[in-house]
């Protein structure tokens, strides 16, 4: 942030490559790990202007996108169940901006034998881009952009 301020995300479970990931902050002024009672579903965070963006599990099939301020306040902004799911965001600490992949076919690509590629998913499907101001409910789309025969995740 731009006071110096830090946010770390961090797995809890030493060399875990999968699991629950803490997220904390500290400053200049606090310099010791303020732990945040919320889980992320990876490291990718933002911070700025005092608040943090995240990714977490909801359950196996759910996830969302929220916000939490440094008094350990969470709101939601998106959520994501399959067929939909987050592909990346940023936060500048007044806006929140994400794409969301929804996924409308999938498929096994193989080679024919003896050609020593492996088989591959493939997926087609839609991106959505979408803008969201932290003060208000207004959720606005920017884009949407189709993508075919992708490799998938």
């Amino acid at each position: 942030d731009r006071d110096g301020r830090l946010a770390v995300a961090f797995p809890l479970r030493e060399l875990a490559r999968a699991g629950p990931i803490a997220i904390a902050w500290l400053s200049p002024s606090a310099p010791r790990l303020h732990l945040l009672p919320f889980r992320g579903s990876d490291t990718n965070i933002r911070i700025a202007g005092g608040r943090i963006a995240f990714h977490q599990f909801v359950s196996q099939k759910r996830s969302a996108l929220a916000v939490s301020d440094l008094q350990r306040r969470a709101r939601t902004f998106a959520r994501f169940a399959q067929p939909v799911r987050l592909r990346g965001f940023d936060f500048d600490g007044r806006r929140l901006t994400w794409a969301s992949d929804r996924v409308t076919s999938r498929r096994v690509d193989c080679p024919p034998p003896g050609e020593g590629r492996p088989c591959v998913r493939r997926e087609t499907g839609v991106t959505s881009i979408w803008l969201r101001s932290v003060a208000t409910a207004r959720v606005r789309l920017i884009a949407r952009l189709r993508f075919e025969d992708t490799f998938g995740r």
